[in-house]
């Protein structure tokens, strides 16, 4: 179970006021062959959020409330700002808590779990400005975020652990428009996951990539259109001592589709056309070339 922590926020033109209020029930429950020490719990939480404008500016108050049956009560909230010029700039920020609960994979897996996981805590920080204009639109974020006993898997026990601190620290950008009729759109992230614990402090967190980049393009020929991805991610480490090291890679995806009436469109897309080799998590070898077809039928009502 995971708390408010500090979302993206989307702010959209608030015409009133909004408070919402809400609970939310989740029941976790294990069926599988393998035994596990325990096999179910559950987690209650009441949540309410107030969402409202003045002249240009747009702000985000959340408060959220979980007993989980395992870990007790844990409280989380945000609260996020927006200010919207004239002339298309947005600037804004945020402030959250989150709290996580460790899984029963991570925790009795039999010869993987760590029984004695406690759940993560974090509190992150974020600022950002976007801009939208004519034929296209940017953004530019930089967060903070510090997790207590953050999960991770200790290559030492051969099973995850809690790393008392650590800190991710990272910048993501984006820009995006259409150009002779294709939609283009270029992310990229630079990241610097670091464990301040004092057994590994300074050391880059486990199975994270440090840069990533996304190329997408997109076009419209009537009732088809036409895609394309290039996905691009860095070199990361397996295990929190930085001892194995996994290499980054390349991937290239195609997609189409074509909508026969108004109601059926045929989908397909290639994934990873080049079949290039790589892994996330050391050991586990990602899918070479996928192939996909999905038709889809949505009624007009």
């Amino acid at each position: 179970m995971l708390g408010l922590g500090c979302p993206k926020q989307a702010f959209a033109k608030i015409a009133t006021p909004r408070l919402s209020l809400g609970y939310d029930f989740q029941d976790d429950s294990i069926d599988s062959s393998e035994s596990f020490a325990e096999t179910s719990r559950n987690n209650h939480a009441v949540f309410i959020q107030y969402q409202g404008q003045f002249a240009n500016n747009e702000f985000i108050l959340a408060y959220r409330s979980d007993f989980n049956q395992q870990f007790g009560q844990n409280s989380t909230w945000n609260a996020s700002w927006g200010y919207a010029f004239d002339n298309g700039i947005l600037i804004s920020a945020s402030y959250g808590t989150g709290f996580k609960a460790p899984t029963f994979n991570e925790l009795y897996f039999p010869g993987f779990g760590n029984s004695d996981l406690n759940p993560e805590k974090s509190e992150s920080y974020e600022v950002g400005v976007s801009g939208e204009h004519n034929n296209w639109n940017w953004s530019l974020n930089g967060y903070l975020t510090y997790i207590s006993d953050m999960i991770a898997y200790d290559s030492s026990i051969f099973s995850p652990n809690n790393i008392s601190k650590a800190r991710i620290m990272g910048l993501e950008a984006m820009i995006g428009g259409q150009i002779y009729g294709n939609d283009l759109q270029v992310n990229y992230s630079a990241l610097d996951p670091e464990s301040m614990d004092a057994a590994t402090f300074g050391n880059v967190l486990p199975r994270r990539a440090q840069q990533t980049f996304r190329f997408d393009i997109d076009r419209q020929i009537g009732t088809a259109s036409i895609g394309s991805t290039i996905n691009v991610e860095g070199r990361r480490y397996d295990d929190l001592q930085n001892t194995r090291r996994i290499d980054g890679f390349v991937t290239w995806d195609l997609r189409a589709e074509y909508q026969f009436f108004e109601q059926v469109t045929l989908q397909g897309s290639v994934n990873n056309i080049l079949n290039t080799q790589y892994q996330t998590a050391a050991g586990y070898n990602s899918p070479g070339v996928t192939v996909f077809f999905n038709l889809r039928y949505a009624p007009t009502i």
